[in-house]
């Protein structure tokens, strides 16, 4: 399909200025907010992987769709009242923990966040600076200095799957090897208790695009947000 996606758009503003967003800062006025512009890229192919009968892989292209249904039935209301779910939700939490510790064969799995999060605008996650930020905030000193001396290796995995069947504003994910660093921009998401260094995205004609039509809750998009810096020009290549 061809849609319109939500981009930072490109400014020689962000040159010198640290694009910036405000949140939980309800007594700052609207226009102080964020100096973050954003622009609609129209026409955006999106191609369906159902369509293309094709499984991209996590390690290659960044993010993969697959079939694993859960034991626990996620409402959107065990969501909206503090408290209200968390007889479901930790369970849930530890479920996904395993079932990205297995997928990724990786040591070991810490969940850093849960929420249901709507999108603004095309973006990821952590740069590349905020990754390493939020890795001092979760592990050991011991553990760092692993990662540091390349013993071990982190990435920052996102699990997520819908509540229901999507019929309406799906998952759009970019092929990590089509986005170079060039199209991303460090924007400070500024919290009560935290700063959060995050990247919003310049539209580029080369970045790929894809979704999964009619996704449902047994299909979980697994996504990488973070991985350390390399010398390649694309945005998400492994180190060594």
């Amino acid at each position: 399909m061809r849609t319109t996606l939500k981009f930072l758009k490109e400014l020689p503003l962000y040159e010198s200025v640290q694009p910036y967003k405000l949140h939980g800062f309800d007594g700052v006025e609207a226009s102080a907010q964020t100096n973050c512009i954003y622009e609609d890229a129209h026409d955006i192919l999106i191609e369906d992987l159902r369509e293309k009968h094709v499984r991209l892989c996590i390690n290659e292209s960044g993010f993969e769709f697959i079939t694993q249904p859960s034991r626990y039935n996620l409402k959107a209301e065990h969501f909206e009242v503090v408290g209200h779910g968390e007889a479901i939700i930790v369970p849930y939490v530890t479920e996904t923990m395993d079932i990205v510790r297995r997928h990724m064969k990786a040591q070991k799995v810490i969940a850093i966040d849960w929420r249901i999060q709507p999108a603004e605008a095309e973006n990821v996650h952590f740069s590349y600076t905020g990754g390493h930020d939020r890795l001092r905030m979760h592990l050991l000193g011991s553990e760092l200095d692993d990662i540091q001396k390349k013993k071990n290796r982190a990435a920052i995995v996102n699990a997520w799957r819908p509540l229901d069947v999507v019929d309406n504003a799906p998952l759009v994910l970019s092929d990590r090897t089509t986005v170079r660093k060039s199209d991303l921009v460090e924007v400070d998401e500024v919290l009560p208790d935290k700063l959060n260094k995050t990247f919003y995205v310049y539209q580029n004609s080369a970045q790929r695009w894809y979704w999964l039509s009619s996704q449902s809750p047994s299909e979980m998009a697994i996504f990488i947000t973070w991985t350390p810096e390399t010398d390649s020009e694309y945005a998400g290549m492994y180190a060594d």
